[in-house]
């Protein structure tokens, strides 16, 4: 005998997205795949899902697997300056899809460029057809002010190791009448009212019905405290002080020669302290391993999960290069190229630290032989120093520390 589903209220059509005030219901388990699947299976008549070219892959592959139809919406710009939503082309979608479309995702932020879209021009266009706007916040969250109500969101999704939480769960945050309207996508304990051998009774209770089993209960913790710190730290704070170091790390880069800095610029769309560069002859590993090695800066390189974006970006340096294509380590030498280095501000970050990245820039631009010549590739995008290592820091040593304990036991 299989088991019915009893449901205290319809669940089977969720309401026409339109501007409202609402207080937003809380899911602090659930993630942005789970969000894709219940709103992709409670309107499958909706089949056009939205999303940018800019997005990180978590706010990208959730919405190709669970969607039948999806629309990427181009940015603004070409080549090194492409970011920022291209709104004037969003505006052509709507018109021409209208209520065909379910919801648009887009980032508030991009984890490669730092570009902020406008989401209340959006949600107003997604509200004009009917359709809903989810927002990825993890790279904006800690560096702007986010309103939902302000911008009219209908879904808010981000995760706690953005925001100085690491080990936290990810949030969902949504309009109450719309979590109370889809059906939960996962079901497991403490997410039911009851449980018979014939049915079963989901709860109407959020967040419960959409936290199945035991929950992260020391991340969430973290994941509050830190969004108390933020708040008492005050973003409209955090932001105007992030805007001075962006503009001094954007205009000292850019004056570096042989630096190129990617995204738009500050000056035509807003970014947040996200800022991706390469240095002329330098790989990006390189670029990384060299900064940490030399100068005790770490950053990240590669392609930051953005795999669609950051190729746009790269596209006529990726056009300009010289390599054999029949070369053995052709695809090796490829790969090595197609990334970037990425400087991250955050709440710590100082003008004494942008100085000290611009000095090292510099510093590696003017000594590209010298450099290259005592590092060596490893894997597909690592370089490794080859006249020295770095001793190894004993901190934690589990066998030690077992045997120690076996050897004085209580």
């Amino acid at each position: 005998m299989s088991a019915k589903v009893r449901e205290k209220k319809s669940t089977s059509n969720l309401p026409r997205a339109q501007a409202e005030k609402t207080t937003p219901g809380i899911a602090a388990k659930a993630r942005s795949p789970l969000t894709a699947a219940s709103l992709s299976r409670a309107r499958p008549e909706r089949e056009i899902v939205l999303i940018s070219e800019m997005e990180h892959h978590s706010n990208d592959l959730p919405h190709r697997h669970h969607s039948s139809h999806v629309v990427h919406v181009p940015c603004m710009g070409e080549f090194e300056r492409y970011g920022g939503l291209e709104m004037d082309r969003l505006r052509e979608i709507f018109d021409e899809h209208g209520e065909k479309i379910n919801y648009i995702a887009v980032t508030g932020a991009s984890n490669v460029s730092g570009a902020i879209t406008p989401l209340a021009e959006v949600a107003e266009l997604a509200h004009s057809v009917g359709a809903f706007l989810l927002v990825d916040a993890s790279q904006m969250i800690a560096h702007a002010p986010v309103s939902m109500n302000d911008a009219d969101i209908d879904v808010l999704v981000f995760s706690g190791h953005k925001i100085y939480a690491p080990g936290s769960p990810g949030a969902v945050i949504a309009k109450s009448s719309l979590l109370n309207a889809i059906k939960p996508a996962e079901l497991g304990g403490g997410m039911v009212d009851d449980v018979y051998i014939a049915e079963y009774m989901p709860t109407d209770t959020l967040p419960d019905r959409e936290e199945a089993g035991t929950p992260n209960i020391v991340g969430a913790i973290t994941l509050g405290a830190v969004l108390d710190l933020l708040t008492r730290a005050g973003m409209d704070k955090v932001r105007e002080k992030e805007i001075g170091l962006i503009d001094l790390a954007w205009n000292g880069l850019k004056a570096i020669e042989g630096v190129s800095v990617y995204g738009p610029n500050p000056e035509d769309v807003p970014r947040t302290g996200t800022i991706a560069f390469n240095i002329k002859g330098f790989d990006h590993g390189l670029t990384a391993a060299a900064l940490n090695d030399y100068y005790n800066i770490q950053v990240r390189n590669g392609c930051f999960c953005a795999h669609p974006y950051v190729r746009e970006l790269l596209k006529k340096e990726m056009w300009d290069m010289d390599i054999d294509p029949d070369a053995p380590n052709a695809e090796a030498d490829v790969e090595r190229k197609r990334g970037m280095a990425r400087a991250s501000l955050g709440l710590y970050t100082t003008r004494a630290d942008i100085e000290a990245l611009l000095v090292a820039v510099r510093d590696l631009a003017s000594r590209r032989d010298e450099v290259l010549a005592v590092y060596e590739p490893i894997g597909s995008n690592g370089y490794r120093h080859t006249k020295f290592e770095p001793a190894p820091v004993d901190i934690f040593d589990p066998e030690r520390s077992l045997q120690g304990y076996l050897a004085h036991p209580a």
